[in-house]
């Protein structure tokens, strides 16, 4: 019951410091304390949990230091005129009435290409942001498209690390996750279009575009050579090189070019990595190009520090084991899809990484999930439309707060992230609604190819008798 309690509390004073506008780093801490308490209680010592905390923190020290790059590479994209370039020539082919549309678009084939949410977001997300603060519109309905855009490709492509890891949880075949994820993430995705095609029309760009690529013209070198800190990304990332290589040669180049082509002196430079880049004041330009730096992400390495000494106590202790039975009857008496749903928003907002709660949903659902092939595969789909797009949600969450850092906005973004909850939204009314309709005498699949839905495994029905784990007994 404490735990229960403790979990409750937590949540309420997090969701409180979201919507007052509390830098959640403190509420964080709070909660990490109470957990901390309460494995004192049950036995641990203050040594061992000193442990667990440290270990959690010790990996997300990678994760910081790719946070600390990026802060960089994008200071030095713009001094050395890639995102200058990138900016004038996006704006000649933007349609300004469906800017939102495009956004959505844009980011979806650009991170199909790159298979990672973060490099989309600090790639062609950087772009799409200055342009939106050129043009005077909402900067967190623009970020929600954008990562909708991005976790859109990462879980839709074969290139990307978390597809590839349900498939490895799940005992799957990639290409057949994609294609089940698919099929069910079709109508969401076409219902995301119309809704961006409508805001796009109240909400389009105010922009004089001719008299910002005149300014843009006038203070940087826009020849070709500007684009190569993002081709050298680009490439890596194709490639699957290692993010940090890829951004270290990208800021290598972004700095060379910054001094020989922009005639920036090395003093300036160095300014720009530690405290982000500026124009002059007097500079029409000043307010939209600007940015980046070391010190800009500072408050999303703290909230990632933290985040992650919490994915340290969990795993320590065992907490979260504690909601199994809880998850299992929920599956008896709601559907399979409702309870990995359920786990995956549990886990997302206690394990605030992504990668949390694919692993703690599959953990926990494949005891309940039929073991056969098309068990898996319902299972790995199931995961892909919850635990993998269900995290940027949580505003706490690693997937949220590194793209949300990037783009130098606040939890504002999440309502407008339609896509993201969309997809388990219409799954879940999809299976809820044949599932009661199915009830009776004869049952028929919910889940199931007979269906046509994308899981392709024989569903929620009650087509056996159920241990009191909640397994599937055929």
């Amino acid at each position: 019951m404490d735990l229960f309690l403790a979990v409750a509390g937590i949540f309420v004073v997090l969701i409180y410091s979201v919507f007052r506008g509390i830098y959640v780093f403190y509420p964080l801490l709070l909660g990490l304390v109470v957990f901390i308490l309460l494995a004192l209680k049950s036995g641990h010592n203050l040594k061992s949990l000193a442990g667990m905390v440290w270990q959690g923190i010790a990996k997300s020290m990678q994760l910081n230091f790719i946070l600390f790059l990026i802060g960089a590479a994008i200071a030095l994209w713009m001094a050395s005129g890639t995102v200058p370039f990138l900016i004038y020539y996006s704006m000649k082919f933007i349609n300004q009435q469906f800017f939102l549309l495009s956004v959505f678009v844009m980011t979806c084939l650009t991170s199909l290409l790159l298979g990672t949410s973060f490099g989309t977001v600090g790639t062609i997300g950087i772009v799409f942001m200055i342009i939106s603060r050129a043009g005077h519109i909402n900067l967190d309905l623009v970020a929600g498209a954008i990562i909708s855009g991005a976790y859109f490709g990462e879980k839709s492509t074969p290139v990307s690390s978390s597809a590839n890891l349900v498939a490895i949880l799940t005992g799957t075949e990639i290409y057949d996750n994609i294609k089940n994820m698919y099929k069910a993430s079709i109508i969401p995705f076409l219902i995301t279009i119309v809704i961006y095609s409508i805001i796009s029309v109240r909400n389009h760009l105010n922009i004089d575009f001719h008299s910002t690529s005149s300014e843009i013209l006038k203070i940087f070198n826009l020849s070709w050579f500007v684009t190569l800190p993002a081709l050298v990304m680009i490439i890596f990332i194709v490639f699957r090189i290692d993010i940090r290589l890829a951004l270290l040669a990208s800021i290598s180049v972004a700095f060379a070019e910054g001094f020989l082509l922009q005639s920036r002196s090395l003093g300036e430079l160095l300014n720009y990595v530690l405290w982000g880049y500026t124009l002059s004041p007097t500079s029409p330009l000043a307010r939209i190009i600007q940015g980046g730096g070391l010190l800009s992400m500072v408050k999303t390495v703290l909230v990632v520090m933290v985040s992650s000494a919490y994915a340290g106590i969990f795993a320590g202790t065992n907490i979260l084991y504690s909601f199994e039975e809880m998850i299992g009857v929920i599956s008896r008496k709601l559907g399979l899809f409702f309870a990995t749903t359920m786990t995956s928003i549990i886990s997302a907002c206690f394990g605030c990484t992504q990668t949390f709660p694919i692993i703690i949903t599959s953990q926990f659902m494949k005891k309940l999930y039929p073991a056969d092939r098309t068990g898996r595969s319902g299972l790995a789909a199931d995961i892909g439309n919850t635990a993998l797009i269900i995290s940027p949600l949580v505003p706490w969450n690693i997937a949220g707060t590194f793209p949300a850092g990037v783009l130098a906005v606040g939890p504002g973004f999440i309502p407008y992230s339609f896509y993201l909850y969309l997809v388990p939204l219409f799954i879940l009314a999809q299976r809820t609604t044949t599932r009661y309709m199915g009830r009776g005498p004869h049952p028929t699949p919910v889940d199931g190819l007979s269906t046509g839905t994308a899981s392709g495994r024989p569903g929620d029905q009650p087509a056996g008798k159920r241990s009191k784990g909640g397994e599937i007994r055929g």
